[in-house]
């Protein structure tokens, strides 16, 4: 079973109005000039790893990709 299998929800297409932005997960790296932004989803045993901001909000850990 694939991840995409397993979490379909996770790597269906969808728009994020408050960003105007047309986002996607996978576990396929995308052309670098495309990425902006990266999160990962990090497991332990069967359990997702989640961060929570400091507004309460939860979230999968990440940040902006930095161009070398």
């Amino acid at each position: 079973m694939t991840l995409a299998d397993r979490y379909p929800l996770l790597h269906t297409p969808t728009h994020w109005a408050w960003g105007d932005m047309d986002v996607r997960f996978s576990t396929e790296a995308p052309p670098d000039e495309l990425v902006t932004n990266i999160h990962v989803v990090c497991f332990v045993g069967d359990n997702i790893v989640l961060c929570r901001d400091d507004r309460d909000i939860w979230l999968l850990p990440g940040g902006t990709h930095e161009r070398t």
